[in-house]
């Protein structure tokens, strides 16, 4: 019988061990998470990033991979650097230029949003291009992976999965 008590006391004492070490990796990733967030939202806060994409979706749902091509938006002192390809039905005339989306200007409206219970961050602005409006909504991740759609006043909308870094 005192067997069978000491072995019951063991397991108990190797449950408690146990789950001290599960809430300590917790706690451990917990805080990992959150270093990775404050230094994505310490990028975005510098206003000096570039969000690099690495594959657009059109509205039909198609997906392409644009990996390896110069797939940009850059931003820095409110000022818009991008060029990013176009797949879609355009729904006035000819655009002219090669049919990306293209903007090197001042951005309008910029608004940043951060949603620190979800670790995201959500960006928006609009900026002219060659011969239209467009306007940008970046969403990005505690780790910097990011989203971004963007809509045009005379074509199809692209959404643009990548990352953000530093601006390039």
């Amino acid at each position: 019988m005192q067997k069978l008590i000491m072995l019951a006391l063991i397991l108990c004492a190797g449950q408690v061990i146990s789950a001290q070490d599960k809430e300590d990796k917790k706690a451990a990733k917990a805080s990992q998470h959150q270093q990775e967030y404050e230094a994505t939202k310490t990028l975005i806060e510098s206003g000096a990033y570039t969000f690099t994409a690495d594959w657009v979706s059109t509205q039909k749902g198609r997906r392409i991979n644009i990996q390896g091509d110069n797939n940009t938006v850059s931003i820095a002192s409110k000022n818009c650097v991008a060029y990013l390809p176009f797949f879609g039905t355009a729904h006035v005339g000819k655009i002219g230029g090669n049919g990306g989306f293209e903007v090197d200007g001042p951005v309008e409206n910029y608004k940043v949003e951060y949603n620190d219970a979800k670790q995201r961050i959500k960006i928006s602005f609009d900026a002219d291009g060659k011969s239209e409006r467009l306007g940008f909504v970046l969403s990005i991740g505690r780790k910097g992976g990011a989203d971004l759609n963007v809509n045009s006043n005379i074509r199809d909308s692209n959404r643009y999965d990548g990352k953000v870094g530093p601006k390039l």
